[in-house]
């Protein structure tokens, strides 16, 4: 089983556009993504990937409280 590589990178808002988020990994554009639906459960993208030209639907989920994932069996 694999883990999974998180990455921190810069993302930006233009203030015309406030719902669309821009995603820069090694100086490329990765991803932009619109602001569909945002609750106190729940944050849900509409994801276009720059590379690909794929379209994605993310959504995320609120959860009670804070935790951390054990690490994966290497």
């Amino acid at each position: 089983m694999h883990g999974e590589t998180h990455r921190i990178a810069t993302w930006t808002v233009d203030k015309a556009s406030p719902r669309e988020l821009r995603l820069v990994e090694d100086k490329q554009l990765a991803f932009t993504a619109n602001l569909t639906e945002l609750s106190d459960s729940t944050l849900r993208l509409e994801k276009y990937l720059a590379r690909s030209k794929e379209k994605e639907d993310v959504m995320y989920a609120a959860v009670d409280g804070e935790f951390a994932r054990p690490d994966l069996p290497k």
